[in-house]
Order: structure tokens, then C-alpha cells, then sequence
């Protein structure tokens, strides 16, 4: 077994089970598996975690922005009431899982970024593309 994903066990990587990983979503995985790779930056974009307060839904989703049907609407709602709360229970996931795999292995942490400024993540410093593909260039 390379990775590990039991739903029903709450374990955290341990020098019995290096690659188990509590179960979430996408980014969550992906981010530890990251910093094992041994990356110096991670970027994230378009992680917008549901859209954003103040925004309207149908930009960010398409949906036709002159619906008025009832279900329709609330259908909205729920979905981005769910990636709301996704983008919450990622955060405290992503970076404690993060930090759990690169200590085991003995890795530093690589430092994190969003690069969706609008996004509900909250748990990494936010970047502009601009300023992303800035640092990208720098090298640094």
C-alpha cells in the first residue's frame, strides 16, 4: 500500500504508517504530498473554497444569473454552503497534515500559497496570479 485512506480511522502519518492520510478533500492530500515530494513553494490556484462573501454565486459557478426558479436558487445555496465549509475543514486538515508528513520525513515545510485572492482559504497567505508568477520568476 503506497498511500492509505481509511474513513473510518482517524491516524495521522506515524513512522509505522508514513503515507496514511486522513481523509478530505483533494488539496488536503495533495499538499503533504507536496512537501514529501520535496517541493520549496507550493501555489495553489483556483481553490476558491465556494465563492467568496459578497459575490454572486453565478460568477463563480455559471449558473444563469436570471433564475428566479426556487430550487434553482436554493440549489446554489447548498453548493456553496458546501464548499464553504470544505474550504474550512481543508484549512485546519491541509496544514496540520502538511506539517505531520514533512517532520516525519524529516522535510521542511514548504510555504504555502493561495493564489486566488477572493478565496474562503483561509489558512495560507493569499497572491494575486501577478504577484504569483513575480515570485515565480524570482527564483527566490
Amino acid at each position: 500500500k503506497l498511500l492509505f485512506f481509511d474513513p473510518n480511522v482517524q491516524m495521522i502519518p506515524t513512522p509505522i504508517t508514513p503515507l496514511h492520510l486522513l481523509p478530505g478533500n483533494t488539496l488536503s492530500v495533495a499538499l503533504p504530498l507536496l512537501a514529501l515530494a520535496g517541493a520549496r513553494r507550493i501555489f495553489v490556484f483556483g481553490a476558491d473554497g465556494g465563492a467568496p462573501p459578497g459575490a454572486k454565486a453565478e460568477q463563480a459557478y455559471f449558473f444563469d444569473p436570471a433564475t428566479t426558479d426556487d430550487f434553482e436558487v436554493r440549489k446554489r445555496r447548498e453548493m456553496v454552503r458546501r464548499l464553504t465549509v470544505d474550504a474550512w475543514r481543508c484549512d485546519r486538515l491541509a496544514g496540520f497534515l502538511t506539517m505531520a508528513a514533512a517532520k516525519l520525513f524529516q522535510r521542511s515545510v514548504p510555504p504555502i500559497y493561495v493564489c486566488t485572492p477572493s478565496s474562503n482559504h483561509a489558512a495560507f497567505p493569499k497572491l494575486t496570479v501577478a504577484q504569483a508568477l513575480e515570485m515565480l520568476k524570482s527564483r527566490a
